[in-house]
């Protein structure tokens, strides 16, 4: 499909020093570079590689030896989608979009919680996973849901998963 029938990402940068750097659109699991881009006067501009209801991950590295790059989970398929990028992240412009920002903005607040509350690992363990079975359940209409399974994986058991799929709208599960 030609790029210039797809949806697109309108980012800005949160500070010049992120001008004449990278913007890469990526699977978050292979980490395949579908597109990228340059930052100029801290925008940019990416489009995505079809419109199909997917996920992707933004990723930013400030330089090629950049361990720790600003990376953000967006979803494709929806719409145009906006994004800010620097201390904290942000995407809105599509239902899919608000949700993974919430997923976002919960996961960071449900961390900080269970890392200062003096649970043992193990509760603190169950306490995040039971965060991440009610984000598939609350996400259950929406590709979040899928994204939540494959990004954390490793909590879930083969079990878990398939019990997970069947609550989740068909046409989002066979996403998974």
């Amino acid at each position: 499909m030609d790029s210039s029938n797809t949806f697109m990402i309108e980012g800005i940068m949160a500070g010049d020093h992120y001008n004449d750097k990278n913007v890469y659109l990526t699977d978050p699991f292979t980490n395949e570079i579908f597109a990228e881009t340059v930052v100029k006067d801290k925008k940019f501009t990416l489009h995505f590689p079809d419109n199909s209801l997917k996920i992707y991950k933004l990723v930013y590295k400030y330089s090629d030896k950049d361990m720790f790059p600003l990376t953000l989970p967006i979803v494709g398929g929806e719409g145009n989608v906006q994004v800010y990028m620097g201390g904290k992240v942000l995407t809105t412009g599509t239902p899919s979009n608000d949700a993974i920002q919430d997923f976002l903005l919960s996961n960071e607040k449900i961390v900080e919680e269970i890392t200062t509350s003096g649970l043992s690992l193990e509760e603190v363990k169950t306490r995040f996973k039971d965060f991440l079975v009610d984000t598939v359940k609350n996400n259950k209409d929406n590709i979040v849901s899928v994204y939540v399974m494959k990004a954390y994986a490793s909590r879930f058991t083969k079990d878990e998963i398939s019990s997970l799929l069947t609550l989740i709208k068909s046409d989002i599960a066979m996403l998974y």
